[in-house]
């Protein structure tokens, strides 16, 4: 299982894991799942779907392009200043 503890913006640890390829950490997966899908996850469901490559990454998927600014809540996106890339994916499906 792949977890780590990252720390806060101070440099300080914390002590909520994040899980998976996706380094999600549970409560963001059962709000966006909850504000995207209109489910309901326990902690557990929400643990196995981090660590499930495919369910990962299309959450990760749903939260960038279904939700506004998304794309700031992964932190892969902005490290590498994917903001106007996505933006221009948004405006060119919706036409």
């Amino acid at each position: 299982m792949h977890c780590t503890f990252d720390p806060d913006k101070s440099g300080k640890a914390r002590n909520i894991p994040s899980f998976g390829r996706m380094q999600f950490k549970v409560p963001a997966v059962i709000q966006y799942v909850r504000q995207l899908r209109g489910e309901t996850l326990t902690d557990k469901d929400a643990v196995l779907l981090t660590l499930n490559g495919e369910q990962s990454q299309q959450l990760v998927s749903e939260i960038i392009f279904g939700v506004d600014g998304g794309i700031n809540n992964c932190n892969c996106a902005v490290k590498h200043d994917l903001t106007d890339e996505v933006n221009a994916i948004k405006k060119l499906s919706k036409q």
